[in-house]
């Protein structure tokens, strides 16, 4: 994981300034409208912008990279916008839309009464949503009249991220990050922004032992998982809660800290993370105590 800057490298003057020279050179302008968003338009067109997933990219970044990538995060807004004024999709048309639709997790305070979504797993939600190449754009309920059920949408969607494929797999060394870490299996996964789907068929990767695999998904590209096989999994317990907390603090589109349990192509919610007196704090739910007690009786047998 790359250096973070510090905070104060990247005030709100110096983020704005940044964005106000990429913008002048598309040819639009902008104007702050709250405390983390700002307009971009030009004469045709308006579009608002959130600032937080960019300003956390950022600071893992160079600073002199930051001008080319607020410049290609800009651009690329302005080009979605274009595209949706000169060749609107047809949103109410379930066989244009069919090939299109994708689904990620989100967390549950994404939930909107508008948009079709579903509970994934305990504070998680999972939300249809129409892959634009440039942008992604979540599925509204009003469009879906004549659509099929949304178990259908889902499985659809999901068959479509897994023909998808670009998942990648790499053991990731977090003995320097924790002591605890050292010699311990903990694999990244790597892909597209659907990466979160691929939790659901954990077990076509190699990162699934003879009792499943703790995981934990702290940012949108970002899965940590490790392959239960015994009593070693306390010791993942705890550094996958450190390092995703951190990552969840700091990355962008943030989705949980928590810790999850996958077995046999379940998911249950194996551990809470909070801040207590500025300490962390992990907190195993009774379903996976119970759990770690009948792993740990196999393995004294």
């Amino acid at each position: 994981m790359a250096a973070r800057m510090r905070d104060d490298d990247l005030n709100p003057r110096r983020l704005f300034g940044l964005l106000f020279a990429a913008a002048s050179d598309l040819g639009y302008t902008i104007l702050p409208v709250g405390p983390d968003e700002i307009m971009v338009s030009d004469n045709d067109s308006m579009t608002t912008l959130t600032l937080e997933h960019i300003r956390r990219r950022l600071l893992f970044e160079p600073a002199d990279h930051w001008p080319a990538i607020v410049s290609d995060h800009l651009g690329t807004v302005v080009a979605a916008t274009a595209v949706d004024r000169d060749a609107p999709l047809d949103v109410h048309s379930f066989p244009a839309m069919r090939a299109l639709l994708r689904t990620r997790v989100y967390p549950a305070a994404a939930a909107a009464r508008n948009l079709v979504w579903r509970e994934w797993a305990p504070g998680l939600i999972q939300r249809l949503l129409i892959d634009k190449v440039h942008t992604v754009m979540p599925v509204e309920r009003a469009w879906t009249h004549e659509w099929p059920p949304d178990t259908e949408l889902f499985t659809l969607a999901e068959n479509n991220v897994r023909a998808d494929g670009d998942v990648s797999l790499a053991p990731l060394p977090l003995g320097d990050f924790d002591a605890l870490a050292t010699n311990l299996p903990i694999f990244r996964m790597a892909g597209s922004e659907y990466l979160t789907t691929n939790l659901r068929w954990l077990d076509d990767y190699p990162v699934v032992g003879p009792a499943g695999a703790l995981f934990t998904a702290p940012a949108r590209q970002r899965v940590y998982c490790h392959p239960i096989t015994d009593l070693e999994v306390l010791r993942a317990l705890l550094v996958l809660a450190r390092f995703g907390t951190l990552v969840y603090e700091t990355d962008p589109w943030p989705i949980s800290p928590w810790l999850y349990h996958w077995h046999e192509g379940r998911i249950d919610l194996a551990a809470t993370t909070n801040h207590v007196n500025n300490q962390g704090e992990v907190t195993p739910t009774p379903v996976f105590e119970t759990f770690l007690g009948t792993l740990g009786r196999t393995t004294d047998s």
